[in-house]
């Protein structure tokens, strides 16, 4: 209107000039305002605005769209702009509302000076299930086994697990990787949120997988003694107890590895752990004699005197200490178990046996006329 009016003044002002015509012009002056106030529109303004809803839930990453309604519904401009308190929380774009994570935001439609409002909670997306991808698992101890859990739904809020154990004696747990520990069940149980899952864990002996003997043979003789050392794998069996066996006693005995001959022959020491053997085989070998020696070197005896010589057999451990005996001349002199006896005048020479050894004694007989006969001395017409 107030261009209009300028209008009608510029041409009121051209009209003056004109006398003739003043009276027409004043006429259309009047007439051109009175056309142009009626031609103007009057501003109606925005009264107030609401919105559909006053405070919604969701879930994080779901949408919802507001709906604003502006009175009068004649308003001169109805234009609604959006804006929300914490846009982390809760974007608003054209009344499309958008939950980014757990919070509150206050969502503000505006248009002209008014405005409204809808409080926007935006909660946790709750976890439905668990699962584990083993139910039950058997292991060795020292074993380790990964447990791995899937928790739904895909998009929940909080997804992380809790792991726990039954019994930390028998098997531990540390972000799915449970440790078998000692014979036993235990129970493995995933946690998230309220659901649970769980995996039954049974520790089972690590059995023996070889029995290995320091020696496979060895020789003794009666007495000695050999200690076998048994090596039980793997390193970490459960049970690595080792049990001595002999298949004859009379031969050789076995305690803890320590082999002792007892006689001449031949047995098989063997070494069980589990239900895994090693064998030796033990021979006991006899003890040679290495010397035999007499209590006399020379003797002299009247006919029908008797002496009895004593021989020592070395070693005293030796397996056969029998002495055989023997005499030059039975004739002149015999000998029984070292007891000589005289027959007639003469020399002989006894001889102690055991093994290969011998030993021997050089006997004089002599007759009962030359008593005073000095061993050393010769005898007239020989012995």
């Amino acid at each position: 209107m107030e261009n209009c009016a300028g209008r009608c003044l510029k041409l009121v002002g051209r009209l003056v000039k004109f006398d003739a015509l003043l009276f027409l012009s004043l006429a259309f002056l009047l007439f051109s305002f009175s056309a142009c106030k009626k031609v103007g529109t009057e501003l109606v303004d925005v009264v107030s605005i609401s919105i559909d809803k006053i405070s919604i839930q969701l879930k994080v990453g779901e949408t919802m769209t507001l709906s604003a309604t502006v009175n009068p519904s004649n308003a001169s401009d109805k234009t609604v702009t959006w804006s929300s308190s914490d846009v982390s929380i809760a974007a608003v774009d054209d009344g499309i509302v958008k939950a980014l994570k757990i919070g509150t935001a206050i969502i503000k439609a505006k248009a002209g000076d008014k405005t409204a409002t809808c409080s926007i909670t935006v909660v946790p997306t709750e976890v439905s299930s668990i699962t584990l991808d083993k139910s039950t698992a058997s292991l060795e101890v020292g074993e380790t086994v990964t447990l791995t859990a899937t928790v739904g739904p895909d998009d929940a809020t909080d997804k992380s697990v809790t792991w726990i154990t039954s019994d930390a004696t028998v098997a531990t747990v540390s972000n799915g990787v449970v440790t078998a520990k000692k014979i036993g069940k235990a129970t493995i149980t995933a946690k998230a949120g309220e659901k649970t899952a769980s995996c039954t864990i049974t520790v089972v002996p690590t059995p023996v997988t070889s029995v290995t003997l320091s020696k496979t043979s060895a020789s003794l003789k009666v007495g000695e003694t050999v200690t076998l050392a048994a090596t039980v794998n793997p390193s970490d069996a459960t049970d690595k107890t080792v049990t001595w066996t002999t298949s004859d006693a009379t031969v050789a005995t076995v305690s803890n590895g320590v082999v002792t001959a007892k006689k001449l022959g031949t047995a098989t020491i063997t070494a069980k752990a589990g239900d895994k053997t090693a064998t030796c085989s033990i021979t006991v070998i006899p003890t040679p004699v290495t010397s035999v020696t007499l209590n006399k070197t020379t003797a002299s005896l009247k006919v029908g005197e008797t002496v009895t010589l004593s021989a020592t057999v070395n070693p005293s451990d030796a397996t056969d200490k029998t002495v055989t005996w023997t005499t030059s001349d039975a004739t002149v002199a015999t000998v029984s178990n070292g007891v000589v006896t005289a027959k007639k005048m003469g020399a002989v020479t006894i001889t102690a046996q055991a093994g290969d050894k011998t030993a021997s004694c050089t006997v004089k007989v002599l007759s009962d006329a030359l008593d005073g006969w000095e061993e050393g001395e010769p005898i007239e017409g020989g012995i």
